[in-house]
């Protein structure tokens, strides 16, 4: 008696199973039949039961490439994107300030100099502060003397002149010749020479950055 109840119940069960592969079947056939594209093939709709082809993953109810989704996600951002415009960036930026730098080296408004000729801040004794060519570039910067000309005194180059001097030349010179004239605050002038006045030292808008009120008592 046993072994008639659970043959008979295993043949219910066969039957149920065979009632549901039978009605996935036929719902596949309808979709392949309605869209015309193999069910679980590439594009093509996913089984009822979310299955496609060996290789094809089901993405809403599409069968895809397992790897496609990973492929386009990398190319998007690494080659596109991320490494290409940051390289092409900062290779302008470079190029950009490397200019700016080379254009304020020829210009006295780049650099003003290691010293200040009103203050004479020269570390080394005997240094005077003057202003003085050194490798095509014009600046203030210390310098050793022998020569020591002070105010109206005659001088050829700017280290004759003793601290705090100027050599003057051409028709600004208060000597009417090459003289040694006094360097001069703006914001509180004082000039030793008769007819001199505080003349500032760089063009209006180019001295540098610490050098804005220095300035020379010239004729004008």
């Amino acid at each position: 008696m046993k072994r008639a109840l659970f043959l008979c119940a295993a043949g219910c069960l066969g039957l149920l199973a065979g009632c549901f592969s039978t009605s996935d079947s036929n719902d596949d056939a309808a979709d392949e039949a309605e869209t015309g594209c193999p069910v679980g093939a590439e594009t093509c709709p996913c089984t009822s039961g979310g299955v496609c082809d060996e290789g094809l993953q089901c993405l809403s109810g599409i069968c895809v490439a397992e790897s496609s989704e990973t492929e386009t996600g990398t190319g998007d951002t690494d080659t596109d994107t991320g490494t290409g415009t940051g390289t092409d960036t900062t290779e302008t930026s470079s190029e950009d300030t490397t200019d700016e730098s080379d254009s304020e080296s020829e210009t006295t408004g780049g650099y003003g100099g290691d010293c200040d000729p009103l203050l004479q801040d020269c570390p080394e004794d005997g240094a005077i502060c003057h202003w003085e060519e050194v490798d095509g570039m014009t600046f203030f910067t210390c310098v050793q003397s022998e020569v020591y000309a002070g105010v109206g005194e005659g001088c050829g180059v700017q280290s004759d002149c003793a601290w705090g001097l100027y050599c003057a030349s051409g028709e600004s010179s208060p000597c009417g010749e090459n003289c040694c004239t006094n360097y001069c605050d703006i914001a509180d002038p004082t000039c030793q020479l008769p007819e001199s006045q505080c003349i500032p030292f760089f063009e209006e808008g180019e001295a540098p950055a610490g050098y804005e009120s220095v300035g020379v008592c010239l004729l004008y």
